[in-house]
């Protein structure tokens, strides 16, 4: 069974990447949609995390990365295209249930059962950590090497500097 897991990634996070572990011992083979978006409050631009995240997971052969559009909808239609069966949502504790369920609903009434949705809670330890707080941290100079991965701090290090 093949598994399409979709989300902005700005910036891939430890829990971004916990979920992916779980997909990974889950499935087959897995396509990872960067849901990219010209946006003022994005750290790095779709074609930087495509990069970054290729790297991360450059020895995973069952894993592909791909840049798509930054719409959930969209992301359901490309998931059909990559010739996915199932696409994995993440749940940070129960904030995001109610927006979670509404796409389930859509999903069911576009392909009914030729595409399941499945749900993942991160781990406790990655429970509170998303992209946005992480942005926010690493803008006040606060620590958040315990939140990405070395090769994303040091990315993110690297780009500061290139912008300042």
């Amino acid at each position: 069974m093949n598994a399409f897991y979709s989300s902005k990634f700005d910036p891939i996070t430890n829990a971004h990447m916990n979920i992916i572990k779980k997909i990974n011992i889950l499935f087959d083979k897995i396509i990872i949609n960067i849901m990219d978006a010209d946006n003022k409050d994005n750290f790095f631009t779709g074609e930087e995390q495509l990069k970054l995240i290729k790297e991360l997971y450059k020895d995973e052969k069952k894993i592909r990365v791909i840049l798509g559009s930054n719409n959930d909808i969209d992301a359901l239609i490309m998931a059909k295209i990559q010739e996915c069966d199932v696409i994995v949502r993440s749940l940070n504790g129960m904030s995001n249930y109610k927006y979670e369920e509404q796409i389930e609903k859509i999903a069911n009434d576009m392909y009914k059962d030729s595409l399941s949705i499945i749900h993942l809670f991160v781990d406790n330890e990655f429970n509170f950590i998303t992209s946005d707080t992480v942005k926010k941290m690493f803008n006040e100079y606060i620590d958040i090497s315990k939140y990405v991965h070395p090769k994303i701090n040091e990315a993110m290090k690297v780009k500061k500097k290139r912008i300042y």
